[in-house]
């Protein structure tokens, strides 16, 4: 994540926090004013003066009243900080994305690529195979004589038919190799 959605969230989760401790103190100071409206009540219950109580109770209701101000302002500023935040990054996701979804299209492209020529290699390889059998077989026929030819697979054609056959030992490969042959020539027609 770059530094600027960083400091961003950083700034979201710092106004979050202030807001807690912020409701703390409130909830602490609202206790203190229930404490004090109980004490200025008992002092009017017992006929005494309520004066000194009733200048602390009205001086906590005014705290209160600042503190809830406060827990409001910091409860917006973090819910406005935290959706600014999130909108950068979600920006900043979107464009890292995109990006990715273009390097994989790039890969995707030498992917298909390679299926193509994998799949012609292996046709030509066949080819190949069956005019090296055919050679074999009409040499026999004309010396029947001789016991035994080379192999119609020289070794490193052998390998690399056998590795090609691991490959393509699936249907999905040939179907999409066949997509792909003939949407070749329209690509290359189109260019």
């Amino acid at each position: 994540m770059p530094t600027e959605q960083l400091e961003s969230l950083s700034h979201a989760r710092s106004l979050k926090a202030r807001h807690a401790a912020a409701r703390r103190e409130l909830d602490n100071a609202m206790a203190g004013l229930t404490a004090a409206e109980a004490e200025m009540a008992a002092a009017l219950a017992a006929g005494e003066d309520p004066a000194p109580v009733r200048k602390q109770t009205l001086r906590r209701r005014e705290a209160v009243a600042a503190q809830e101000a406060e827990v409001a302002t910091l409860q917006e500023a973090a819910r406005l900080a935290h959706r600014a935040a999130q909108e950068a990054s979600q920006v900043e996701v979107a464009a890292r994305r995109a990006r990715l979804h273009s390097s994989m299209d790039t890969v995707a492209d030498e992917v298909e690529g390679g299926v193509l020529v994998l799949a012609r290699a292996f046709r030509k390889m066949g080819a190949l195979y069956r005019e090296t059998e055919s050679i074999g077989r009409t040499f026999a026929a004309a010396y029947p004589g001789v016991k035994s030819l080379a192999p119609a697979y020289s070794p490193r054609g052998k390998a690399a038919m056998e590795l090609l056959g691991d490959l393509m030992r699936t249907r999905s490969f040939w179907t999409e190799a066949r997509r792909l042959e003939m949407a070749a020539p329209l690509e290359e027609g189109g260019a």
